[in-house]
């Protein structure tokens, strides 16, 4: 399909959170002069903090170092599906090795019925929300003892909570990368992305394959593909 003139792409499959892979297909695009025609690119079935971050990075490196005003974003449907597990997501934890968003159990039981009792995990409209909200006396075949009302209200507190996270990463990966914190110094939230986003600078200031293996230690322990019997039917985590 590179023949035909899109306003964008679309990246799946199981490299799609692969890094490496990504920076050097869009270095192959650049040099093939179609990552020039592209005002999007767009990553399918991702949740991954640490995948949002570095999405992050490659768009502003894109912007700053070739002129290419091109958007980067990505979609998940993990805040709907967890409702079929009875899930719900809670805090994002950032730290050195790990960034992730708690996926916990919803409390559910009769024990909610009736009470204005307050949800237990802050998003926008969890803290406008009531365990009786979203626990209602159903029939005994209704495991989770929500309606459709209910199933909306959790939903969306999944998918608060998700924006929440992703944007709290990248806050925090843009006061690192301001005061020139290194990936390797003690106490910085994501060690290994920090050095990624480094070398993805150095790779696009000066767009060549040979840069990018030059780099290419820099991607070590960044989150690898999916394997191909997962790829298929995997969407988030």
């Amino acid at each position: 399909v590179r023949s035909y003139n899109f306003d964008g792409w679309a990246i799946a499959g199981a490299l799609r959170h692969d890094i490496y892979f990504l920076t050097r297909l869009l270095l192959e695009m650049y040099e093939a002069g179609d990552l020039q025609q592209a005002r999007w690119v767009h990553v399918l079935g991702t949740a991954d903090l640490g995948t949002a971050v570095m999405l992050t990075a490659l768009q502003r490196a894109i912007t700053r170092h070739l002129g290419l005003q091109i958007r980067f974003s990505f979609d998940t449907s993990t805040p709907f599906r967890m409702l079929a597990g009875n899930q719900v997501f809670g805090l994002p934890r950032l730290s050195t090795s790990d960034m992730r968003v708690e996926q916990l159990r919803m409390p559910t039981g009769y024990m909610y019925h009736g009470k204005r009792l307050m949800w237990p995990w802050s998003s926008w409209l969890g803290d406008r929300m009531y365990m009786n909200d979203v626990n209602l006396p159903c029939s005994d075949d209704n495991s989770t003892q929500r309606d459709t009302l209910g199933n909306h209200l959790l939903a969306l507190h999944n998918l608060q909570a998700l924006c929440f996270a992703v944007r709290n990463a990248n806050r925090v990966f843009d006061v690192q990368l301001i005061t020139g914190m290194a990936g390797s110094e003690t106490g910085v939230v994501g060690q290994r992305q920090m050095r990624a986003i480094d070398a993805i600078n150095k790779i696009f200031a000066n767009p060549k394959r040979s840069t990018l293996e030059a780099h290419v230690s820099a991607f070590n322990g960044l989150r690898l593909a999916y394997s191909l019997d997962e790829a298929e039917q995997e969407r988030d985590f």
